[in-house]
């Protein structure tokens, strides 16, 4: 019995040493430069994205007023984009005292990659390298830095950018975030969640979701603990492949024309008849005058 007991007392004081289960999302940022415009553009069409559609917080499912997003990466080694393409039923297109307590896209990002448990990068105060930037749901190029985080640090902010317009079916964000943590190679990796926050016309926020936020993934608590934030990975940039001219044909030389085959040589002329006649008759003359010459000598 007292073994037993041991054993669980054991076990109880494992599970409670046990880090919360991270947020295992993974992916990953195409190498490209885009235009701060809330305008896809071709640089967006190879970029992979993600679903924001998991209800952390609120229950405007419920009344049919639930808002999604897909959010597509981007990087170039000094910024990483995004751009999320956000249904909702009904747009709060209203600039609140806090920008997060309305229809916004709450970009979070953890440049130092922490994945300590239930350490509070608010806490860490300059020793910060996470954070997120709100971006409300009005046409224009207004967003909010939260603080303290390391968008807090000296000239983080100004090189925010961000545009967003809304649509017949909700709004579109394009933002622009600097990578002043490190020099950033292909294959590194930072924390990144999404907070896809939700009014429904009544002048506060109502929810909100996030990508993972089932099986412990607990993307909601993200906007303090970055150990629940998911995981974006730099791919490398790919190189055009330049398609190499085939090589032009060998011209074949010339054939050299045959030349014109050789008249055949003319034949001789044969004699005709009437030649042979007047041969015979000399021939004849000749001999007579021969026979009488003789005659006269003997």
């Amino acid at each position: 019995m007292k073994k037993l007991i041991l054993f669980l007392v054991a076990a109880v004081l494992v599970v409670m040493t046990l880090p919360v289960a991270a947020h295992d999302e993974v992916t990953y940022a195409e190498w490209g430069t885009p235009k701060i415009d809330a305008v896809k553009e071709d640089v967006w069409n190879d970029a992979q994205s993600i679903v924001v559609a998991d209800e952390a917080y609120g229950d405007a499912s419920t009344l049919g007023q639930q808002s999604t997003a897909v959010v597509y990466s981007l990087w170039d080694g000094e910024f990483v984009y995004f751009y999320a393409i956000v249904t909702d039923p009904t747009v709060d297109a209203v600039i609140r005292d806090d920008a997060w307590n309305q229809d916004a896209v709450g970009f979070m990002v953890d440049f130092g990659y922490v994945r300590e448990p239930e350490v509070s990068f608010r806490d860490l105060g300059d020793d910060s390298y996470a954070g997120y930037v709100n971006v409300p749901a009005v046409d224009g190029d207004a967003n909010y830095p939260e603080e303290p985080t390391v968008f807090g640090v000296a000239g983080y902010a100004e090189k925010v950018s961000s545009y967003c317009r809304v649509t017949a079916t909700g709004y579109e964000i394009e933002i622009a975030i600097p990578l002043l943590y490190k020099n950033y190679v292909p294959g590194d990796k930072i924390g990144y969640e999404i907070f896809l926050n939700n009014a429904i016309g009544e002048g506060d926020r109502y929810g909100f979701s996030v990508w993972n936020n089932q099986g412990d993934g607990a993307g909601g608590n993200s906007w303090q603990y970055s150990y629940n934030m998911g995981t974006l990975i730099f791919n490398p940039k790919l190189e055009p492949v330049v398609e190499e001219a085939p090589a032009p044909a060998e011209e074949a030389a010339p054939v050299a024309e045959a030349a014109p085959a050789a008249a055949p040589a003319a034949a001789a002329a044969a004699p005709q008849t009437s030649d042979f006649g007047i041969i015979a008759v000399v021939a004849s003359v000749v001999s007579l005058a021969g026979c009488a010459v003789s005659k006269k000598r003997r």
